[in-house]
């Protein structure tokens, strides 16, 4: 399954990936939602101890869902998806999936990308 932030999101994800639309939904953006007034206090008792705790500091959310980890090489991530039964690298279509994404996050960090 892959979320999406909101309906164009979900649009550009199916036009990319159209042999997968049905892996596609919406939920929103914690890192957006959270700057809704309505939300922004929800962690404020957090916030507060980490602002009496540190120096001044800025906090930058990156956009490397998948491979942003620490953790994991590629190939441990994409056993991962297999072990947990995202995918089943005997279908074809999910290891292109896979691929595919793999190769769309790369771009992303490349750089001047």
């Amino acid at each position: 399954m892959t979320f999406a932030v909101g309906d164009d999101h979900l649009d550009a994800l199916r036009e990319f990936h159209r042999d997968y639309a049905d892996r596609y939904r919406v939920v929103g953006n914690p890192r957006w939602d959270l700057l809704r007034p309505e939300l922004r206090g929800s962690h404020a008792e957090e916030v507060a101890a980490i602002r009496g705790s540190t120096v001044a500091f800025i906090l930058i959310n990156t956009n490397f869902a998948v491979l942003n980890s620490s953790r994991r090489t590629g190939e441990e991530t994409r056993k991962w998806f297999a072990d947990t039964g995202r995918v089943d690298l005997r279908k074809p279509e999910d290891v292109v999936f896979l691929d595919e994404i793999f190769v769309m996050e790369r771009a992303n960090t490349r750089r001047g990308a």
